[in-house]
Parts: structure tokens; C-alpha cells; sequence
């Protein structure tokens, strides 16, 4: 009778695959082999409860045997995952995570193409043949991957995000590629992940967000022009302005808005409708400002004096006090206020302001200048204010 010969099991023993990595002796093993037996308690428990093992340790030995088992990983990827888990103090997916991004930092694609295929967010074959079409074209990789559909543009949106986050020292390389290896596998956002609030802090606007939040660059130019600042290591401002985008003067205005928004100077809402008005009118962000506070008070003074009604006003602004950029750019487009009406206003504010005439006469001026269609000097005239003398001696 023939006895057929024990059968080495197809795939590694946990027992093996410690002694293999050598992070047991097998002397051990065998001695907790036994104890195991004996006690009917799995080896792997045993290793732990005698100190041999922590509990991280045999997690991912667990999960090292199962790949083994699918043929994900090999003999010496297994024991590198095992040693990296010891020696490091970290998890299993910890460990495979930075040996994605160790293999992928040493391949010859930026820094978009690297953090995409740690992340498996795509494979090695699409990120190689797109970054040879971004060599030879001049195209931002990441346009490219989104154009052929390879590369939906959320996905896109938080691996620059990542990138940003790394740059900024707000996440290691390790932690960004596990956040976007959990967003891929929960199919939700980065910010979701990192359980980043969907409002951002209203104090903090990046450049590109309050240049495309005023309209004056696409969420495109933006992604393509952050690729490249991350790529070169240099501001978005800059790669915009080479980029033809964006005028110097845009430039400058937009980091002033900035700071004034980090500073609590300004809000966020206030800093985009000031870029646009820099944009339409071609002005220094300095004489805009000064020309706002000037023109708001105007309309006050145009609203207190009955030219504007309140009712106008507050179905532009929901509030009759409330004068800020938005709502002074609205009465112009809806015609409630024109320049005429503004200019007619500012002479008899001003004569006001220099005495030489109380509120309620400057305000009767106003108003039949306006009515009328006259100048604020035959306004004054016309109700018995002498506007020389006026000019000349201050009203009591």
C-alpha cells in the first residue's frame, strides 16, 4: 500500500511567514506552535499574549497571508510589508501606502502623475502614456487625464488639494495618498476624509479661489496653472501672469485682498466683488476703495434726501444701511442710480460738508436738481439760495 506523501501547504503558515521575515526565530515558533496546540488557542494569539508579537504586528501578517493568497504579493514584498510594519511601529496600510508612494516618487512623472499612481488612482500604463503626451504637447497632465476621460475632474480637484496639503506641511505624503486611497474606495471627497468642513473658514481664501470666485480665470486655468506651481515650486500668481491670464495689477490686487481677508479686514464676499471692480475698471485697488467709501456716501446722502427710495434700496440690499460693493454695483446695472444723479449729489454733499449750506437745504437742492434735469447750481437758485454767496460764506 502506498502512503501518499504530505502536501507543503500551497500558501505560506503565519508561523512562516514571521521566521521568514525574521522577525520570530523558528526555534520559537515551534515552541509557541506547541503551547498552541495544547492550549487550542491560535498561534497567532499566542505570539501575542507572550509578548512576541503586538497586536499591530499580527494584523498585518494576517493581511500580508491573505494577499499572498490572491497572489497580490510575493515572497519578498511579503517579508519587506512585515519588517517595514516592526521596524517602522506602523500599520499594514500604513506600510503599503508609503511603499506606493516610495515606488511611484521614483518614477520619472511630476508630482500629479506620482501622488495618482501611489494612490492607484489610476494605472502605471495611463499615467505613462499622458505624461509623454504632456511632454510632447506642452498640456497639463491632469487636463489630459480628465479630457480622455480617464481621470474624472473631482478626482482631480482633491489630488492637487493633497499636494497643496503636503506643500503646506498640513499632511505627509504618507497621510495624503492613504486620504485619497480611503476617498477612492468610500467614493467620497478629500475633504469629506479629512472631515474638512464643506464652508470653508471665511477668513482664509487660497489665491485661485478668489480669482475664479470673481469669474476672472476658469476652475481649468486655475487646476492647470496650480499642476505647474506645484511642479516648479513657485507661486500661482506667477504661472498665471506668464500664462497671459492674469494683468500684473490683477495680480497685486488679488494678494492684497487676500491679506486683508486673513487680517479680518475685509470678508470673503467683499474681497471677490473688489477684484471684479478692479477688473471693470482698470483702477488700482487703492482708488476703488477710496472711491467706494466716497460713493456710498453719496448714496446715503441721495437715499436721506428722498432721490433714492428706500423701497429701491432694499430690494437690492435687503437692508437699507447695507451699502457694500454688490449692492452699489447693482443700482447702477438697474439704473436706480447713474452717474448724472451721483455727480449732482457729490457738488451739494460737498457744499454741505464745507458749510455752506445745512443738510435740508443741500438735499432740497438735490432733489429738484434731479427731478428736473438742472444743474445744482439753478436748483439752488431756484429755491432762493444764492450760490455765490453761498460758496463764500460758510451756512450757519
Amino acid at each position: 500500500m502506498l502512503i501518499a506523501p504530505r502536501l507543503k501547504p500551497a500558501h505560506p503558515r503565519l508561523g512562516e511567514l514571521f521566521a521568514a521575515a525574521g522577525i520570530i526565530p523558528g526555534e520559537l515558533i515551534e515552541q509557541s506552535l506547541s503551547v498552541a496546540k495544547s492550549s487550542r488557542m491560535p498561534l497567532g494569539r499566542v505570539l501575542v499574549m507572550s509578548g512576541h508579537l503586538t497586536v499591530r504586528e499580527l494584523d498585518g501578517a494576517l493581511k500580508v497571508q491573505q494577499m499572498r493568497q490572491q497572489g497580490r504579493v510575493g515572497c519578498e514584498k511579503s517579508r519587506e510589508l512585515i519588517q517595514v510594519v516592526r521596524a517602522q511601529g506602523i500599520t499594514i496600510d500604513e506600510a503599503l501606502s508609503q511603499q506606493s508612494w516610495e515606488r511611484a516618487y521614483a518614477k520619472p512623472y511630476n508630482q500629479l502623475g506620482k501622488i495618482l499612481l501611489a494612490s492607484d488612482v489610476v494605472s502605471e500604463r495611463i499615467i505613462a502614456e499622458a505624461s509623454a503626451r504632456h511632454a510632447e504637447t506642452g498640456a497639463a497632465l491632469g487636463r489630459l487625464l480628465v479630457e480622455e476621460y480617464l481621470l474624472p475632474k473631482s478626482m482631480l480637484v482633491d489630488a492637487l488639494n493633497a499636494l497643496v496639503l503636503i506643500r503646506d506641511g498640513q499632511l505627509t505624503r504618507l497621510e495624503a495618498v492613504q486620504a485619497l486611497q480611503k476617498s477612492v474606495r468610500l467614493q467620497r471627497t478629500l475633504n469629506d476624509v479629512l472631515e474638512i468642513p464643506c464652508q470653508s473658514d471665511p477668513n482664509k481664501m487660497r489665491f485661485g479661489e478668489i480669482l475664479y470666485a470673481a469669474g476672472i480665470v476658469t476652475q481649468e486655468q486655475v487646476l492647470d496653472a496650480l499642476e505647474e506651481s506645484l511642479e516648479r515650486k513657485t507661486v500661482l500668481g506667477s504661472i498665471l501672469s506668464q500664462g497671459g491670464h492674469l494683468p500684473p495689477r490683477v495680480v497685486e490686487s488679488t494678494l492684497q485682498l487676500q491679506k486683508m481677508v486673513e487680517d479680518g479686514i475685509i470678508r470673503s464676499h467683499k474681497a471677490i466683488e473688489l477684484l471684479r471692480l478692479v477688473v471693470q475698471l482698470d483702477e488700482p485697488l487703492e482708488d476703488i476703495l477710496t472711491e467706494l467709501e466716497r460713493l456710498r456716501q453719496v448714496i446715503k446722502f441721495l437715499c436721506a434726501s428722498g432721490v433714492v427710495s428706500e423701497e429701491y434700496l432694499e430690494e437690492v440690499s435687503g437692508a437699507a444701511v447695507d451699502l457694500d460693493e454688490s449692492v452699489v454695483l447693482d443700482l447702477y446695472a438697474r439704473g436706480i442710480i447713474y452717474p448724472e444723479m451721483v455727480t449732482k449729489g457729490a457738488h451739494c454733499l460737498t457744499l454741505h460738508h464745507n458749510g455752506y449750506l445745512t443738510v435740508d437745504q443741500a438735499s432740497q437742492a438735490v432733489r429738484i436738481a434731479v427731478e428736473k434735469n438742472i444743474e445744482p447750481a439753478q436748483a439752488l437758485r431756484e429755491v432762493n439760495f444764492n450760490t455765490s454767496e453761498s460758496e463764500e460764506k460758510p451756512a450757519a
